[in-house]
């Protein structure tokens, strides 16, 4: 009981500095135990720990009272709290995975899926959705943003952005083994665990709608063709779109992204492939290879960034949900006519003219980045007649 004993005290000391020293004693213990030898009970253990003292941290509403070098130590502890949830939460799901992976490449199944820690521990584990819900909507910042941290104190986005970071990626292993559970066993699960699958499944709907909505309010204030991200930023950025490239694959959000595809596809995804000032000086600096770079755009998409993200992203929109592909190869033909000053019918255009693809990017821009989206998209079109 050492770590419950720290953790008690992360939360009773007067002094953040000392939290901050128990905190790091505590994480300090938990690894030394050799996670991935440790029982299943004994990480679930510190799991509710972690996330039940982070609540505590969050909850309290003069937490950006608290003096500057106070509140640094304050984020570092919860950033040393969200750094250990993804560490426990992969080693948690590894214990009793969905399926094994032997060399041969064929997949097993879960002997038993009814012993997933997602239904034997299910308060545990929406716990921790609170704690991420919190710490994803920490703001230190005067605006409905979020999701990022971009204040004027570097140190603070550093931390805040790394942070988030680490819930992104504990909320996307939680979704994915919880939708791996649901496919695998499809039909095998008694009323009580069907509740508690469902009940995921709607809180996961509400992250999905905060991502794409703070997506969109980023990419106003943080993705012009002027402003550079940090690599905490981008980092971040990639995390989440890592994310919804995995939910759109869901057929539970399928109406979520069919209903909001319009305002996702020209607010974030053709803002995150236009071509930027970074963009230029690579192709300056080494042609060769920016032309590799732009050839794996529209092909493997291998390259772990924002446009090789976003460029999936735009693939998995038009292969998954229906009507997707005939409407945006229409608009985006349609934007570079209007672009090129041939008339036309552009009234669908008035809802996008302030999104930084048509207020923002000038005319070589926005054709490159169009023709750039067409040429992702190529695979798809050419398989369709009423499209060539």
């Amino acid at each position: 009981m050492v770590l419950s004993q720290y953790c008690f005290s992360c939360l009773t000391s007067s002094s953040p500095m000392q939290a901050l020293g128990y905190t790091l004693l505590s994480y300090k213990l938990i690894f030394q135990n050799h996670l991935d030898v440790l029982p299943l009970d004994q990480v679930q253990f510190y799991l509710d720990e972690v996330s039940r003292t982070g609540i505590s941290i969050l909850s309290n509403e003069s937490l950006l009272s608290n003096s500057p070098l106070d509140l640094m130590y304050i984020f570092e502890i919860l950033h040393s709290h969200s750094e250990i949830c993804t560490h426990l939460i992969e080693v948690a799901f590894n214990k009793v995975p969905i399926c094994d992976v032997p060399r041969l490449g064929l997949t097993k199944e879960m002997h038993d899926c009814h012993q997933s820690p997602i239904f034997l521990s299910s308060a545990l584990y929406i716990q921790i959705t609170e704690f991420l819900e919190k710490l994803l909507n920490l703001n230190v910042t005067d605006t409905n943003i979020s999701l990022f941290s971009f204040s004027q104190d570097a140190q603070v986005n550093t931390i805040l952005n790394k942070t988030k970071k680490y819930t992104v990626q504990t909320l996307n292993s939680l979704m994915c083994y919880i939708f791996g559970i649901k496919q695998i066993h499809k039909g095998k699960f008694t009323e009580a665990e069907t509740e508690v699958l469902d009940g995921f499944t709607k809180r996961f709907e509400e992250h999905l709608k905060y991502f794409l909505v703070q997506l969109h309010d980023v990419t106003i204030v943080l993705f012009s063709i002027t402003t550079s991200l940090s690599y905490e930023q981008t980092d971040l950025v990639y995390n989440v779109l890592a994310l919804l490239n995995e939910m759109i694959l869901e057929y539970d959000y399928y109406s979520l992204f069919l209903d909001n595809r319009t305002e996702v596809i020209v607010n974030i995804v053709l803002n995150l492939l236009l071509t930027t000032k970074r963009d230029h000086l690579k192709m300056k600096e080494n042609s060769k290879d920016f032309a590799n770079y732009e050839e794996d755009l529209v092909g493997a998409r291998e390259s772990q960034d924002l446009k090789s993200s976003a460029a999936e992203f735009l693939y998995n929109y038009c292969n998954k949900i229906d009507g997707t592909l005939s409407w945006i190869t229409i608009f985006i033909l349609k934007a570079i006519h209007r672009t090129l000053g041939q008339p036309g019918q552009y009234e669908d255009f008035l809802p996008f003219e302030q999104s930084l693809f048509f207020a923002k990017a000038d005319e070589i821009n926005r054709i490159e980045t169009g023709l750039l989206g067409l040429l992702i998209l190529s695979e798809l079109i050419i398989q369709r007649k009423d499209l060539m």
